[in-house]
């Protein structure tokens, strides 16, 4: 009976940490991406200069070779395990499209590495992103 009762509060107590702990690392990472990031190029024929620019309206803009290119959205979710970026509204850029929900890998002050899961039409199409802060 007491074995019984210890598992039902262990049970309902870390059903209360979960619920608590979600939002406040979505904060956290709605923080840490704040601000310029560069990317990094992941092919050595990308001489390209391309920056992504969050601000805390949910807005991103896009600096590429130093002009600004482009202007769309995003929003980040946390689940219990990961949190995901979904970047919406860019242009696609010499035929690269980087719209869709992204995996956050890593995201401290200095750094933020990304891995699109789903893009937009629905597909599987895998892309990382990597960037540093600016």
């Amino acid at each position: 009976m007491k074995n019984t009762i210890y598992i039902s509060f262990l049970a309902i107590f870390s059903l209360f940490v979960i619920t608590v702990s979600t939002p406040s690392c979505k904060k956290a990472k709605e923080s840490k991406i704040i601000g310029v990031w560069k990317s990094i190029p992941l092919h050595s024929s990308w001489d390209d200069e391309t920056y992504w620019e969050f601000t805390p309206g949910g807005n991103l803009y896009r600096i590429y070779n130093g002009v600004p290119s482009d202007t769309g959205t995003y929003f980040i979710e946390q689940n219990l395990f990961e949190g995901y970026v979904t970047i919406d509204n860019l242009s696609e850029i010499g035929g690269e499209n980087v719209n869709g929900r992204y995996r956050i890998e890593k995201l401290n002050k200095t750094i933020l590495n990304i891995l699109r899961e789903v893009d937009p039409y629905g597909n599987n199409g895998y892309k990382r992103r990597e960037f540093v802060k600016q």
